[in-house]
């Protein structure tokens, strides 16, 4: 019979507020998305934080991948993003601004 999953707290190095949703990026690296905006949390093997940045000042409401690794981000009121990584950390979060609503809450 297969062992139920166990859910830990983690300790964060400072208060990050209203958690909308979190997104696994890589081992190791999680997206949170809150009412504060994107957050980069990394994470040793143990499960300690690491580091834990703000990438974003969008409240995002919700992640998903496609087949080819993008990431799109859904926002409450800014409309839909995709987030893209390159090397040392950086970020580039673009508009598609082909999207007329601009309350993309859920991405199937």
């Amino acid at each position: 019979m297969k062992e139920p999953t166990v859910l830990k707290p983690v300790a964060l190095p400072h208060l990050i507020t209203g958690a909308h949703a979190a997104f696994n990026f890589a081992p190791g690296m999680l997206y949170i998305a809150t009412r504060e905006g994107l957050f980069e949390m990394i994470m040793d093997k143990s499960g300690k934080v690491i580091s834990l940045k703000q990438i974003s000042p969008l409240e995002i409401s919700y992640m998903a991948r496609d087949k080819k690794g993008t990431v799109f981000a859904g926002t409450w009121s800014n409309g839909l993003f995709t987030i893209n990584t390159y090397a040392k950390g950086e970020y580039s979060i673009e508009s598609l601004g082909r999207f007329s609503e601009k309350d993309e809450s859920f991405v199937c």
